[in-house]
């Protein structure tokens, strides 16, 4: 399902899922470097949480682009 075609709840439950995966990642960086496959985890889950903000908010590439780095930085430190 795409984030577009989402119902609001539906966008709430890929958040919550998106949350729960970065506190995962981010409790493992606290003890091990990430496999390519929790990193990539923790990609999809700042992608999803982005997008949905950016789709409920109307905005577009440059919010996108800054909201994505925020969440990189809050959710993995980097």
């Amino acid at each position: 399902m795409t984030i577009d075609a989402a119902s609001s709840e539906e966008r709430r439950e890929m958040c919550a899922q998106a949350e729960a995966t970065l506190s995962q990642v981010n409790m493992l960086m606290g003890q091990k470097v990430l496999s390519k496959e929790e990193s990539k985890a923790a990609e999809i889950a700042i992608e999803t949480l982005m997008r949905v903000e950016a789709t409920e908010k109307g905005k577009g590439l440059w919010f996108r682009t800054k909201r994505r780095i925020q969440l990189t930085q809050m959710y993995l430190g980097a």
